[in-house]
């Protein structure tokens, strides 16, 4: 029931225009302005760069479209249907964040890859990396 809850949550995500702008264009963006800006840069200067638009990537992929789908479901009352349901408090939540976490887990995947195609170097620490995305 939480995977069938996930997958319609998935599906709606492109639906509204502000959610489908955070989930598709921001990240195309930060690739953007990583080809045109950054590419230049020197092996130092990317580690800053990456974690300062990873945070701009989650803030503006995962948090907001996170905060409007939870604001959205209270306020047409589908999370007081649910908790109606068979599922408990933590299958509702999963069942809507889940998306977002992966869509956000998709978009630092594909930005890190891009950056690295465009010059950046690969990180001295993938441990570190790796957690810190987890975080």
């Amino acid at each position: 029931m939480t995977t069938h809850l996930a997958m319609t949550e998935l599906r709606l995500l492109v639906r509204k225009k502000i959610t489908a702008y955070s989930v598709l264009v921001v990240p195309l963006l930060l690739c953007a302005l990583a080809w045109f800006i950054d590419r230049e840069q020197p092996s130092e200067a990317w580690a800053d760069t990456f974690g300062g638009r990873f945070i701009m990537l989650m803030v503006l992929s995962v948090y907001l479209v996170s905060t409007t789908v939870f604001t959205a479901r209270r306020q047409s009352l589908v999370l007081q249907r649910l908790r109606t349901s068979e599922l408990g408090n933590t299958g509702i939540y999963l069942g809507i964040g889940a998306p977002m976490v992966v869509v956000g887990l998709a978009q630092t995947l594909i930005y890190f890859g891009f950056c690295v195609a465009v010059g950046a170097p690969m990180p001295s620490n993938p441990a570190a990396v790796v957690a810190g995305v987890v975080l």
